[in-house]
């Protein structure tokens, strides 16, 4: 359940990113994800900066994937 509403999350961003906003996390707080493919290769990624609250993406999302939670220090 959490996967999915992660990957529901993600495509929601990627709608997003053409704008170039997205409000995805606190103030503070954002994420970096690496997306893979059957072998294991990194095929695509999202970062959503906590400090300057961009967000960019590249490549391809796929199920499988890995997410990292990144925090702005002051």
């Amino acid at each position: 359940m959490r996967l999915a509403r992660i990957a529901l999350l993600s495509l929601s961003l990627a709608g997003t990113a053409g704008v170039g906003i997205a409000v995805a996390s606190p103030p503070g707080q954002g994420y970096a994800i690496v997306y893979y493919d059957e072998a294991g290769e990194p095929v695509g990624g999202a970062i959503a900066n906590p400090c300057t609250g961009r967000y960019s993406s590249w490549g391809i999302q796929t199920d499988d994937f890995t997410k990292e939670v990144l925090y702005c220090e002051p």
